[in-house]
């Protein structure tokens, strides 16, 4: 199954994403996470993140997340990318451990440290 992603407005340059997966293969589910780490997502639970990113990064991130799903083909491996507007994650209600997650990751500057 290939991967299609629609296009994000060329006039946003910050985002915020909200990124699950269900991958069986645990080098590639590692190697995912830990890239999205890398990108700065923060984990909100075991295949779940979420954060700010650039809108020039993003598509970097689009064409890793492509490349690595294609790799575990043939599977059914998924991955979902949501964009989400700032407001709709200021409604967001999280219970549990580091529920104040989202708050934060709303504070967040942008800053991407290589």
């Amino acid at each position: 199954m290939q991967a299609t992603l629609r296009p994000i407005s060329k006039t946003i340059v910050n985002m915020y994403l909200l990124i699950s997966y269900d991958i069986s293969n645990n080098a590639l589910r590692l190697k995912l996470s830990k890239r999205l780490v890398y990108y700065g997502l923060d984990r909100i639970q075991y295949s779940v993140f979420v954060g700010k990113i650039k809108n020039r990064l993003f598509k970097a991130l689009k064409k890793e997340i492509q490349e690595l799903i294609q790799k575990s083909q043939p599977s059914d491996d998924k991955i979902l990318i949501l964009p989400i507007e700032k407001q709709l994650l200021e409604r967001v209600w999280l219970v549990g451990k580091d529920d104040k997650i989202i708050s934060d990751i709303l504070l967040q500057k942008n800053t991407l440290i290589l």
